[in-house]
């Protein structure tokens, strides 16, 4: 049996809302949950976010350069809010696999079946992919946005504009906050 590679919207939320309750291991969490956050947010590779530096972060113009762990290339993308308050408190991230563990052992904690027969963490990459799809947003955006590399002519015409990634950035966010319509899984 495949799994849908969509992540439930509520089972994340959930997730990140356990991993922000006060307790001793709060920092390492709170990291975690801003990681999470993120790669709701931009779609992003787990990899790329966990190399962040604020070297990539101009705050003033509110862009920020994802580096492809996988592509060897780099993107530019325009800060939502949300993106921006979790980048202003964040100085630096934790390695992918401290992410990936402190995951792990709170959804076992809380009973979610997060794992490779329901859903991992790339598939948040997958759902956003989908969210943008949904909502209409063009493959050549589509594909700027994960850091995909468009094949054929097409692509050597194509130019993702601010403007236009702004627009996919907002109806990730949008997605995350609940003020979107859900998306339709097919099994």
């Amino acid at each position: 049996m495949s799994r849908s590679k969509l992540v439930p919207r509520d089972e994340l939320l959930m997730l990140v809302a356990a991993l922000r309750a006060p307790n001793k291991f709060q920092k390492t969490r709170t990291i975690a949950a801003d990681v999470l956050e993120l790669l709701q947010l931009t779609g992003a590779r787990v990899g790329e976010v966990c190399a962040l530096t604020h070297k990539q972060v101009v705050f003033d113009r509110k862009l920020f350069t994802l580096y492809g762990s996988k592509t060897h290339s780099h993107r530019t993308l325009p800060m939502t809010p949300a993106i921006e308050a979790i980048l202003r408190r964040r100085a630096k991230f934790p390695k992918s696999a401290t992410v990936r563990q402190t995951m792990q052992v709170i959804s076992d904690q809380m009973g979610l079946a997060v794992g490779r027969e329901t859903w991992v963490i790339h598939d948040i990459r997958h759902t956003a992919a989908s969210v943008l799809a949904e909502a209409g947003i063009s493959h050549s955006i589509i594909a700027t946005v994960l850091g995909h590399r468009l094949g054929g002519m097409t692509a050597l015409y194509t130019h993702a504009t601010l403007q236009a990634l702004g627009d996919a950035m907002r109806v990730l966010e949008h997605y995350w906050q609940g003020e979107a319509r859900r998306l339709r899984v097919v099994q």
